[in-house]
């Protein structure tokens, strides 16, 4: 049994990318063979990035609905993106480029590299009928 411990106050762009990566994690974990620990962090990683770029293009100059767990009203009122949130939001896409370690950051090229030459769904299709990246 997994448990996914949720603070308030945090913000949308922190919860919404460590949530990628425990669902991922949590995917993995269910619907694949045990994977080695860089190549079933470094394809969580690579998700996790993936909805960083994603948000951050989209929200550049639109609209979002803010997550602030302060109160339900404020959840619910629309506005653009804090710069800081922005900043932030650039600063774990950097935190996750440049980590140095061999599971994550590693795990994270390896990944990364994959995704660019073959795809998502065919790098998640290799790792699933063989438990590695495709080379």
């Amino acid at each position: 049994m997994y448990f996914v411990l949720v603070t308030t106050y945090i913000l949308f762009i922190h919860f919404n990318c460590y949530l990628v990566g425990v669902v991922s994690q949590t995917y993995a974990k269910i619907g694949y063979r045990t994977l080695s620990q860089d190549v079933e962090e470094g394809i969580c990683q690579v998700l996790a990035h993936m909805w960083l770029e994603s948000e951050l293009t989209s929200a550049s100059g639109s609209n979002f609905v803010s997550a602030s767990s302060s109160s339900a009203s404020h959840a619910s009122k629309k506005g653009k993106r804090p710069q800081f949130e922005r900043k932030l939001g650039d600063f774990f896409k950097h935190q996750i480029e440049s980590d140095i370690s061999p599971v994550y950051g590693d795990g994270f090229r390896a990944g990364q590299k994959a995704v660019r030459k073959y795809g998502l769904q065919r790098t998640l299709h290799q790792i699933k009928m063989t438990g590695t990246f495709p080379y």
